[in-house]
């Protein structure tokens, strides 16, 4: 809890002239440099404070109003202002009550560097701020925090989920905040970020006080002379040595946005579960979670159940998964049964089967002003290795199934994305129209089958996921020759279905291949191999005896060795 300090260990002498117009002004010593530990106050050349120590107030005392006050600060051990180390003159205006804050460093070079753009340059230095001594609110407590730090970037103060105060940089105060008396959690986050130390201000027994919080000390003080760590401190109006406030425990958390783009039917609709928590309900193919919090540095245990589930013990399957603080985008992809589906040929791919795929270091916003930044993730379980491309320009390449690529930033527009092949000619366009995203950062998806038909799943399409999450943007198809990227000209034709002895086979290739066919059950098993030769580019036609197969559901899957294609069949007797 706050105390109120009603004597100061502080040898002080007031030698002003009394004039008709006086101001009110406190001064801190948050000066962190060693070298600073204790220093003497002048002004106009009359010892005011003696021995002043780091973290110390001088409580509100009147000062002339209207007159220039040359304020100086010398080593302890002076005999007179001449021995200064700092010195500035003020002029105060009648009636106003000031804050002055002794802060930085005697040799900026000896210390760490500020990383915020825009922070004071680092100095010995006296500031004023506009200051208060009692609330403006009866029974409440208004508060101004102070940015100290030399070596801390700019920061927001959390409470709970509200951001008290925002983008405060080093050497910089906020406005007033005005908060009922109680006990608080003061979270210091990086501005826009997480918190990343807490610190309790107990302030129940101070209704009608103004005091001030202080960011003080070094965040690395080996790279700092040794000097002070970095803390939280409470200044009451009556000054006296800063009360410190002590740190508490900091849960850290990552922001996750999830997105559904498991193209197996059997999966359109989910659950998705956090530990005994569902954490999405009735989650839809092809579309994705705004940004939600949830623990940092902890294994969490995310379940995928079909929709409509209770529990999670009704998971189809459990990740554990563990996020450090940032940002994160994690896809669910990939097929309950992969050997019904057709194969992916690229040796590089991910397995096909049912997965969290998890993106890092999403950006909360685009890089460049005016620009939109997109992050690319190949999502489609049969496509090979791909480029994206706009113009003659290949913004990806060689992206792999179940890989997202580095971001690329581009001017707010609209633009035609080619989708190629590695290193090949484009096989399928799609316009993408970001004119009113600028200042976004968004992420493009790969989703479905290339080839069709695919038991029942999705065709191949691009598809952007925006921050707010929502169903997936499709991006128009503006022209289509998909399954080539497999290695198929035309779709696989299966009749009759249901079969009983002998099926014809449809298909057409775009190079010169050895074909096989293997029929395979509702577990996945193989039943049956099918050789079907060597075949040239083109369409062909095939028959495939299922005489001594037994009655059931199955899929028919052709192998081109350039890729796979697949199509549901029954036999019947």
């Amino acid at each position: 809890m706050f105390r109120v300090i009603l004597s100061m260990a502080i040898a002080i002498s007031v030698p002003f002239f009394v004039t008709a117009q006086t101001a009110k002004i406190q001064i801190l010593h948050n000066a962190a440099d060693p070298a600073a530990a204790s220093v003497d106050v002048y002004v106009n050349g009359s010892l005011l404070i003696n021995n002043f120590k780091y973290r110390t107030a001088f409580g509100y005392a009147d000062v002339p109003a209207g007159v220039p006050l040359a304020i100086a600060i010398a080593p302890d051990t002076s005999t007179s202002s001449s021995s200064k180390i700092f010195d500035k003159t003020v002029t105060l205006e009648a009636g106003g009550t000031y804050v002055a804050i002794a802060n930085g460093v005697l040799n900026p070079g000896m210390f760490s560097q500020n990383n915020d753009a825009n922070a004071k340059p680092l100095a010995f230095d006296v500031y004023a701020v506009g200051g208060r001594t009692t609330s403006t609110t009866p029974g409440s407590v208004d508060l101004f925090a102070w940015h100290g730090a030399t070596d801390a970037p700019a920061v927001d103060v959390v409470v709970g989920e509200t951001r008290l105060i925002e983008g405060l940089s080093y050497g910089s105060a906020s406005a007033y905040r005005t908060v009922p008396p109680g006990v608080y959690d003061l979270g210091i986050a990086p501005t826009g970020g997480q918190p990343i130390a807490t610190f309790r201000a107990d302030v129940s027994a101070l209704g009608g006080a103004a005091i001030i919080v202080v960011a003080s000390g070094f965040l690395n003080p080996e790279a700092n002379g040794n000097g002070p760590a970095f803390g939280l401190f409470a200044v009451a109006p009556t000054g006296g040595a800063f009360i410190t406030l002590p740190s508490v425990p900091t849960q850290q958390f990552a922001q996750v946005q999830i997105v559904h783009n498991a193209s197996d039917p059997a999966t359109k609709v989910v659950d998705v579960w956090a530990g005994s928590t569902k954490l999405v309900d009735d989650f839809a193919f092809r579309s994705a979670t705004p940004f939600l919090e949830v623990p940092a540095g902890v294994s969490i245990p995310i379940g995928i159940a079909l929709s409509n589930s209770e529990s999670a013990a009704e998971s189809i399957a459990t990740f554990n998964v563990t996020f450090e603080p940032g940002r994160y985008i994690v896809v669910a992809n990939g097929l309950l049964v992969p050997a019904f589906f057709p194969k992916n040929t690229d040796p590089d791919a991910a397995p096909r089967d049912f997965s969290l795929f998890p993106i890092a270091d999403i950006r909360p916003r685009t890089s460049i002003d005016g620009n939109v930044d997109i992050v690319v993730f190949h999502g489609a379980t049969d496509a090979p290795k791909v480029d994206v491309l706009a113009g003659e320009s290949r913004l990806v390449e060689d992206l792999s199934y179940g890989s997202n690529s580095d971001y690329v930033s581009v001017p707010a527009g609209s633009y035609v994305l080619d989708v190629a092949p590695a290193g090949g000619a484009p096989i399928a366009s799609f316009t993408a129209d970001v004119t009113s995203l600028s200042g976004k950062a968004i992420a493009v998806i790969a989703s479905g089958f290339l080839v069709q038909p695919n038991n029942g799943g999705w065709i191949f399409g691009l598809f952007a996921v925006l921050p707010e999450g929502g169903p997936l943007l499709e991006l128009q198809r503006v022209t289509t020759s998909v399954e080539e990227a497999a290695g198929f000209t035309s779709a696989l034709s299966v009749s009759p279905n249901p079969a009983t002895n002998n099926i014809r086979v449809s298909f057409g290739i775009v190079r010169d291949a050895s074909v096989a066919a293997r029929l395979v059950d509702v577990t996945g098993s193989v039943v049956a191999n099918f050789d079907l030769g060597f075949s040239v580019a083109g369409q062909h036609n095939a028959s495939i005896s299922v005489a001594n197969v037994p009655t059931g559901p199955y899929y028919l899957m052709i192998d081109s060795g350039f890729g796979s294609a697949s199509s549901p069949v029954t036999v019947i007797r």
